[in-house]
């Protein structure tokens, strides 16, 4: 028998003007038997903006919000800031000397008469204040007065309350205490990346680590094709806690082992979830699940608007905007937008950019096996520069073992490939990153690349000629990205080589997530028995 039955629905309403603005989101769960597993998910919102800017939001629901001259919000609360003629308005937060502050008002709560009681209550109310870098550096409500600094790089190095403290040395290393662990020195973290993915943080203590303590506190994430925190295992590979979100980052399902005392605050899109304000921190600018908007605007707006054409080089930046199209494309006008209006499909890493992917809409069985088609969309993070194109993968071609299966689901990072120009090399990011085979999977996902089109075992296939211009541009736009060097398995043709360089240093260019639509289309062509797959794992259904 299940634990519980729970669904939810959640439907979101645009305008219809061109802005990308949300005009109305209604969220149902239904839980059996009743029981709270993640978030709270029913309610209704309907949005109001201000009659003098296009994007900013007055109001949503019954949450009223106030800007500075940047627009950054500076104060939201529960109910009109108007109401019952009390004046309410945001009052400055005055930093006096070094961690003293001060305020003309009364600290984060304003009480109001409960109508059907006549007694005091409190509601929601909560002030953030900005530096002249329009970064996030207070946040303060009835629960919590937070502080928050930044390094020479931009990125958070501190954030502290009353009752704890995180310390960011580096992506690779933080330090929290809070009540329950600082009789220990606090605890320490030590996040292990492939490429630019989290796959495992390490937990320790902070004054007399152990190798056993972190031994037994290693936690893996197994995450969807955001990156998403949906398992984590423990050092045994037992299910440590389970995450099913909503589309925009909010709990929907719950299941923990965590006690408390395991600091690992690394959920959607492998972000941080700021427990002091409900508030996913993406470098650049913090996003609010719940109201599904950034509290800040995009620092990118100034890359958006064209250059005067006076030389070559000007000419040639206008061709290429950032964010799909600078100004042209009119979701960049949304300066609280996240992710395009498009969370399901693209992540916003650091709140300037968006990713691609391979999605997969149709399944075609063929003579060989079967074969994925879809649309693959590259896009320049740099530059904004976005190229889709149909692509395939799978089901032309057999491999030794009889068996021409597509790419599976997942991430790859898009590797050069040398010795071969027109092609890259895809890695699977697994256990065992750089071996030129995904985990568990038969040969026919061995030495997995990205080409032009032709025969594919388990490749993915640009439907593009490789002497065409168009996959000529489609090159160049994925060698223009290059990020880092990676250490894999040599694929030298050259024996000689091979054998003196077992592993080789080839450029990492990006990443690539292969999803599969909501609506798969399955055609079945044609296929003999002897060309069944061996390995029932990847038959499809």
């Amino acid at each position: 028998m299940p634990e519980f039955i729970s669904s939810y629905s959640q439907v979101f309403s645009f305008d219809t003007d061109g802005l990308g603005n949300t005009t109305s989101k209604v969220s149902k769960e239904t839980v059996t038997p009743q029981k709270s597993i993640g978030d709270n998910l029913n309610y209704s919102f309907d949005y109001v903006y201000d009659e003098n800017f296009a994007h900013r939001l007055v109001r949503a629901g019954d949450r009223y919000y106030k800007y500075d001259a940047n627009g950054n919000i500076i104060c939201e609360q529960d109910g009109s800031f108007e109401s019952n003629g009390d004046d309410v308005s945001y009052h400055k937060i005055t930093k006096e000397t070094e961690d003293v502050y001060s305020t003309d008002y009364g600290w984060g709560l304003f009480k109001e008469n409960d109508s059907n009681s006549g007694i005091k209550g409190s509601r929601y109310f909560r002030t953030y204040t900005w530096n002249e870098r329009n970064q996030l550096i207070s946040s303060v409500d009835a629960n919590y007065s937070t502080a928050y600094v930044y390094g020479q790089d931009g990125q958070r190095s501190n954030k502290y309350t009353a009752n704890s403290e995180t310390l960011y040395f580096n992506k690779m290393w933080t330090l929290h205490t809070d009540s329950g662990n600082n009789v220990y020195g606090g605890q320490t973290a030590k996040n292990i990346y492939l490429g630019e993915t989290r796959i495992v943080t390490k937990l320790n203590s902070g004054e007399n680590p152990t190798y056993q303590e972190e031994c037994y506190k290693q936690y893996y994430y197994h995450s969807d094709h955001l990156g998403s925190a949906s398992l984590i295992s423990d050092y045994k590979g037992d299910e440590y806690q389970r995450i099913e979100y909503t589309p925009y980052g909010e709990t929907w399902v719950e299941k923990t082992s965590n006690t408390g005392l395991e600091y690992l605050p690394y959920k959607f899109t492998a972000k941080e979830l700021d427990q002091e304000t409900g508030l996913y921190y993406y470098g650049a600018r913090y996003l609010d699940p719940k109201y599904s908007m950034r509290i800040s605007t995009d620092p990118a707006l100034g890359e958006y608007i064209p250059k005067a054409p006076v030389n070559e080089e000007a000419k040639k930046y206008n061709q290429n905007l950032p964010g799909m199209g600078g100004v042209f494309n009119h979701i960049n006008g949304n300066l609280y937008h996240y992710a395009g209006n498009n969370p399901v499909r693209y992540i916003d890493p650091d709140g300037r950019e968006v990713d691609a992917i391979f999605e997969v809409t149709a399944y075609e069985k063929t003579m060989y096996g079967w074969q994925a088609k879809g649309v693959l969309t590259v896009t320049d993070k740099d530059t904004g520069k976005t190229i889709s194109v149909n692509a395939y993968s799978g089901g032309r071609g057999v491999a030794s073992d009889g068996v021409s299966l597509p790419l599976p689901l997942g991430d790859y990072d898009i590797l050069e490939q040398k010795e071969r120009s027109l092609y890259f090399r895809l890695e699977a990011k697994d256990s065992d990153y750089g071996n030129d085979q995904v985990d568990g999977i038969s040969i026919a996902q061995e030495t997995i690349r990205l080409h032009y089109q032709g025969g594919t075992y388990g490749c993915l296939c640009v439907d593009l000629d490789k002497e065409s211009a168009e996959y000529s541009d489609f090159m160049a736009l994925i060698k223009n990205t290059a990020t880092s060097k990676e250490s894999v398995k040599s694929k030298y043709t050259n024996k000689f080589l091979k054998f003196f360089f077992g592993k080789e240093s080839v450029i990492k260019f990006g990443s690539i997530s292969v999803v599969q639509s909501k609506e798969i289309i399955y055609r079945d062509l044609y296929a003999p028995k002897q060309y069944e797959p061996k390995y029932k794992h990847q038959r499809m259904k």
